[in-house]
């Protein structure tokens, strides 16, 4: 034992400085072994107790620049009682090493364990563990109490290895611990890999508490660090073990770096993804957020720079037991599994996943190609950027798919049997946004035969549930698709909306929402359509329902066309409208097959909410659809079906030439349809429709009128088919000017009644007129008692008028372009002038030519 010089408790010197001071009078003896546990109040005091071992137990804050604390002895267990421990180390210095054979330990024996470790190690050295500049492996780290902070240097850990070193063992039973690694290094685990090997980055096991990792820039949030370049084969550092029994552990990866697991980088693009890790979850729950390009748990991605290409790191091995669960987050990566190649290198491997708990993904999309391997795997997948697609054949996949637009546009057009988005019949589809405003939209067009969202392929296959909670969807059907449902010759889905926008539109023969053009050899259902919030528009195309279902192929006598479904409304707006011969709500028709008999009306429950619905020309608002019209066959219209309106909800119903709420109409002297079944305790309306305006022509202008409908309140009239209506106005004529001469305008009206409007009247074809120009000045032969004039045709006239006393009066109205004037004095000079007429327009007098009759 060496001499030690005490004084009041304090060591001032030792060996042959003790007999110096023993000169001086003061007592010099053998120090006394140290105690098993110290209170320590000051740095120096708190080095020499760490150099010792034991318990050290804090007296006081304490905070240190270039601090070179280090364990010593067996290990030390620091209790931090209360106080704040802030350690900052120099380069090459941890905030606080620790001795390969001198364990740490970081508890809080205070009542309310709130003492605070703050350790920030220096460059190439941990926050907490590996340090110096050898390549040793540093001692375990355990916590069970109190609050932990921990920030690597450059290169290092935040707890666990420093540079070109393998990661140290941890365990956390309780406490809160937060863990940042240094560039290049994760938050727990590994440091800057080593160029001539791989080394590993250690364990972590929670047992309790609360841990957060955040990996630097190409480490792992728990597992990896990025790796010094030695050659084109080598990796980033792997993800080592992390196990979980009980407690939150949240880890997230820095670019490249995955959650949990492997390491990668930036700047090296020679440099492989690191492995993932082996993960075991019996309890708790971890929460993996990777950097972009890497798994949530699993491998790290590959270098990004230059042109070499570079493998993604595979992706471990994953075990989530009852009661456990997993919330996994990537951007452009699987959530589980391997990391992606970079510049045409290989994706890592998937990985084994053994689960019976919970597991939970997200990925953020930027590309297309990642969108499609996120639907494929299945989970959250969130919009990162807008994406526009033309043949994209992404379908859902796993055990469903929610997809997040989270504030961007996504716009995918299907190939030929492709639907914009296929739903697969085991992975339903959830449409929403998260972001503030739910402002982002989805546009989704099927190929012909498939559905924009929906049915896909050249199967008869009943698509998956599709659901939409916020943002703006619009889907279009390519030919026999539905808009939202069924491809063709295919069951339509069930389909359910609470929230957002929703505009879908069928293709040819196929309803807006609902069925596809229906099979052949068996009528189809065509889903259901549930409800309770925001805002429904559905458009069926030619021989479709708005909602419900398609038309038919024509095989024998008795084919109908597909038939209602069920429409379930308690909140929102609904607005349906038919193609041609379709139901607003219920029934497909046909235009084109004549041995088609039109579809029936479904279910139609509404207990809140607004349904408007609007029927094609001979079919039912809401019930059946018209039969074929073509050919010399007798077809019947379908059947109404039920309609329940409870108290409070609201059911508009338009038709031209059919029921309002019914069947629809048979063609060639089929039947029509059966009545619907109709219990109604809430409103009602069946505005009525104007008939046919009348419109005369003017001058670049038309005038409209029309007769009075009786409790309207007002009128509109539209010149394109209603596409665009005019200003509301009480009167029953308007003067529309500045209209193109020649072209001819479908002039309708449709009557107001408050908020609701009818159908629009049958369209009247308008063509406005134009003044014709003067004609040039006429040729005048005389003859006795006698003139006859002559001019030249004049563009637009439809008739001319001659005078022969310079205007002041007119002809009637000819067509010839000359005339023979008799019984006129001779000697007498006639000015003559010839003008153009076109419809009731008259045109400017030409100029007057003298005529002067004589023998």
């Amino acid at each position: 034992m060496s001499d030690v010089l005490l004084v009041m408790g304090r060591v001032l010197a030792t060996g042959t400085c003790a007999a110096t001071v023993a000169a001086a009078g003061l007592f010099v003896g053998s120090a006394p072994a140290l105690a098993s546990s110290d209170t320590v109040s000051t740095y120096g005091d708190l080095v020499d107790a760490f150099t010792a071992g034991g318990t050290v137990a804090l007296g006081a804050d304490i905070s240190q620049q270039s601090s070179n604390l280090v364990t010593g002895g067996t290990g030390v267990t620091l209790d931090l009682h209360g106080h704040t421990l802030t350690l900052r180390g120099g380069d090459w210095q941890a905030g606080i090493g620790v001795a390969a054979d001198s364990p740490l330990t970081v508890t809080d024996t205070s009542a309310d364990a709130a003492g605070v470790l703050n350790a920030t190690g220096g460059d190439e050295a941990a926050g907490i563990g590996g340090y110096g500049n050898s390549p040793v492996r540093a001692g375990s780290i355990t916590v069970t109490a109190g609050r932990v902070y921990a920030r690597g240097g450059i290169d290092g850990a935040g707890i666990g290895a420093q540079l070109y070193t393998p990661g140290p063992d941890m365990t956390v039973s309780g406490g809160h611990v937060e863990a940042t690694g240094g560039d290049r290094a994760a938050g727990i685990g590994g440091g800057l890999g080593d160029p001539t090997r791989q080394h590993p980055s250690g364990s972590l096991t929670v047992t309790g508490g609360e841990v957060t990792a955040h990996g630097g820039a190409g480490g792992a949030g728990i597992g990896g660090g990025s790796r010094a370049p030695g050659d084109t084969g080598s990796r980033a550092g792997g993800g080592g073990t992390l196990t979980v029994s009980a407690g939150q552990v949240t880890a997230v990866g820095g670019t490249g770096g995955a959650g949990v697991g492997g390491g990668s980088t930036d700047n090296y693009s020679t440099l492989n993804g690191g492995a993932g890790s082996t993960v075991n979850l019996s309890g708790g729950t971890l929460d993996a957020t990777a950097g972009t390009g890497a798994a949530a748990v699993g491998g790290g991605r590959g270098g990004s720079n230059g042109g070499y290409a570079v493998r993604g790191g595979d992706g471990g091995s994953v075990t989530i037991g009852t009661g456990a669960t997993l919330i996994a987050r990537a951007v452009d990566a699987p959530p589980v599994g391997g990391g992606r190649g970079m510049n045409g290198g290989r994706d890592g491997a998937a990985g084994v996943m053994n689960n019976s708990g919970t597991l939970t993904t997200s990925q953020t999309v930027t590309t297309y190609g990642n969108l499609f391997d996120a639907f494929a795997a299945g989970g959250t997948v969130l919009l990162g950027a807008d994406i526009s697609q033309q043949s994209s054949n992404a379908v859902t996949g796993g055990t469903g798919v929610t997809l997040d637009l989270h504030g961007h546009t996504l716009t995918l057009s299907g190939g030929d049997y492709q639907a914009g988005i296929g739903v697969a019949a085991d992975s339903p589809l959830t449409v929403t946004d998260t972001s503030a405003d739910a402002a982002g939209v989805l546009n989704a067009t099927g190929g012909d035969e498939a559905a924009g969202i929906g049915g896909y392929g050249n199967m008869p296959v009943k698509a998956g549930s599709i659901t939409v909670t916020a943002g703006r969807v619009r889907a279009h059907g390519g030919r026999d698709g539905a808009g939202i449902g069924a491809q063709l010759y295919a069951p339509g889905p069930d389909v359910t909306v609470s929230g957002g926008h929703v505009e879908a539109t069928g293709g040819d023969r196929a309803a807006g929402i609902g069925g596809g053009l229906d099979d052949f050899t068996r009528q189809l259902p065509s889903g259901s359509l549930t409800v309770t919030g925001g805002e429904v528009v559905a458009h069926g195309g030619a021989g479709g329902a708005g909602i419900g279902g398609g038309s038919a192929a024509p095989w024998d006598a008795n084919r109908r066309a597909g038939s209602g479904g069920t429409l379930t409304v308690s909140a929102g707006q609904v607005t349906a409208v038919g193609g041609t011969g379709g139901a607003g709500v219920g029934g497909g028709g046909t235009d084109g097959y004549s041995t088609v008999h039109g579809g029936p009306g479904g279910t139609v429950n509404l207990s809140g909410g607004t349904l408007d619905a609007t029927a094609g020309t001979g079919a039912a608002a809401v019930g059946g659809g018209r039969g074929g019209s073509n050919g010399g066959y007798a077809v019947r219209g379908g059947d109404g079906g039920t309609v329940t309106i409870g108290a409070g909800a609201t059911l508009i119903a338009r038709a031209v030439g059919g029921s309002t709420v019914g069947g629809g109409r048979g063609m060639n002297g089929g039947q029509d349809g059966a009545a619907a079944t109709v219990n109604n305790s809430g409103t009602l309306v069946f505005p009525a429709i104007p008939a046919r305006p009348t419109v005369t022509a003017g001058d670049h202008s038309l005038t409209i009128s029309w007769t009075v409908v009786s409790e309207a309140t007002g009128y509109q009239y539209s010149l394109d088919n209603g596409v665009h209506w005019s200003a509301p106005s009480t009167a029953h004529t308007a003067i529309v000017r500045n209209l193109t001469a020649g072209r001819s305008y479908p002039v309708t009206v449709r009557a107001l009644f408050g908020a609701v409007s009818s159908s629009a009247s049958v369209a009247t074809a308008g063509v406005p007129l134009a003044v014709p120009a003067a004609p040039a000045r006429p040729t005048v032969i005389a003859g006795n008692h006698q003139l006859t004039i002559r001019w030249t045709a004049v563009r637009s006239a439809t008739g001319y008028q001659y005078s022969i006393n310079d205007g002041r009066t007119w002809s009637a109205r000819i067509s010839a372009r000359s005339a023979t004037v008799s019984r006129l004095a001779n000697g007498t000079r006639y000015r003559v002038r010839v003008r153009a007429l076109n419809g009731p327009l008259t045109g400017p007098a030409s100029p007057a030519a003298i005529g002067t009759p004589s023998r």
